[in-house]
């Protein structure tokens, strides 16, 4: 379905929330809103191959409508993956479940509706928070990435993908311009464009690329790296331990 959702006018007080509107246009958003998304899933989807351990798990936090574990599913199936996804909001996992119904039956699968905050990751080797971490609390984010470096195996990698700030405004305001050229590319009005943006604020909150690779860093991940950059987005990746790369 086709996200039409910022058309109309709002009401200036309305904080954008993942609920069902959100969810059942999602797909097209996530498509016309995330510059390269499709790439930086190939990407996610060829670091899982490489990293992925035997009898471990893969998490995917702020799963959203399941795309990413539809994809994985497919990619590692010959390999038995346990996949586990994980979203707070309910609209989001009944769309998960609609489309993650009919796997190869190699695949294990589970889904939480739960706050990433609360959740337990254990024996994982891949851990994957895209586009999610940005609209938690700010000082709750280290804790966070604190433990899922402690819930990764030796080897194991976390892949982060944020919206982030420019620690220059002029910088900062010249790539949120050309980041707003971009979804008019994709269809986008200026109204909507506009209106979402409104939205978003106070919800949506990013931090500098550097901020995030600090974190990952003080996490605890002995390897970080910038993995894709566009503007004011980023896919970074930490590594744990100094085990040998595959």
């Amino acid at each position: 379905m086709k996200d039409q959702l910022f058309q109309k006018p709002l009401d200036p007080s309305q904080k954008f929330k993942f609920d069902e509107s959100v969810a059942a246009v999602f797909d097209d958003m996530l498509e016309r809103s995330i510059p390269f998304y499709r790439e930086v899933q190939r990407l996610t989807g060829e670091l899982a191959q490489t990293f992925y351990q035997p009898q471990s798990r893969i998490y995917d936090l702020g799963s959203s409508t399941g795309i990413l574990l539809h994809y994985l599913a497919h990619l590692l199936a010959e390999r038995s993956p346990y996949l586990v996804g994980v979203d707070s909001s309910p609209a989001m996992i009944e769309r998960s479940q609609e489309r993650l119904q009919r796997l190869p039956e190699t695949v294990a699968l589970e889904l939480h509706c739960a706050d990433i905050l609360k959740i337990a990751v254990t024996q994982a080797s891949v851990v994957v928070i895209n586009y999610t971490l940005q609209f938690l609390p700010s000082e709750q984010r280290p804790s966070l990435l604190r433990r899922m470096q402690e819930g990764l195996l030796p080897g194991g990698i976390l892949i982060l993908c944020e919206k982030v700030a420019s620690a220059d405004e002029r910088i900062h305001e010249l790539q949120q311009t050309y980041y707003e050229d971009f979804k008019k590319r994709n269809g986008y009005s200026q109204t909507e464009i506009a209106q979402k943006r409104k939205a978003l604020e106070q919800v949506l909150i990013p931090q500098t690329w550097q901020h995030n690779l600090q974190m990952l860093h003080e996490a605890g991940f002995q390897s970080t790296e910038i993995l894709f950059k566009w503007y004011n987005f980023v896919a970074l990746l930490g590594v744990k331990s100094d085990v040998p790369l595959p």
